[in-house]
């Protein structure tokens, strides 16, 4: 459906992607979505944004080598994307991935809360059925 729409309109996704330690930063994980969005034939820029997580109850972000290096997987995966790392903003700013949800009201402390997933890319590769082991 969006190839579709992407042939009609000229228009690029741009998907947002935050990595997310020992969640989807591993190589397996990135080569597994970019195979998706290729399978697909679509065109997208990546946008790799930070993660400020809530709190440690629902992770932190993946090491600086590791997103140099998913980045540069992603470049050769997707070598017409247009790759850009976000700067990370200040806390005040909730502007980074994690950051939207204060206003919610909702206890992010509860050990009983299911521990939220980022799904930005995630989505393609279970929609392909792919599954992931370790």
């Amino acid at each position: 459906m969006l190839s579709e729409y992407q042939q009609a309109t000229h228009v690029v996704p741009k998907l947002h992607w935050a990595f997310i330690r020992g969640e989807n930063d591993d190589e397996e994980t990135v080569t597994l979505i970019c195979d998706a969005v290729n399978d697909v034939g679509l065109h997208v820029d990546v946008n790799v944004v930070r993660y400020n997580s809530y709190s440690v109850m629902h992770g932190t972000e993946s090491a600086e080598s590791t997103i140099c290096r998913n980045v540069a997987l992603v470049r050769r995966r997707l070598p017409g994307a247009k790759v850009k790392v976000i700067d990370r903003v200040g806390f005040d700013v909730k502007a980074s991935c994690g950051m939207f949800i204060e206003s919610a009201g909702v206890d992010f402390q509860s050990p009983t809360r299911p521990r939220p997933v980022d799904v930005s890319l995630q989505e393609i590769v279970v929609d392909r059925g792919a599954t992931r082991t370790g």
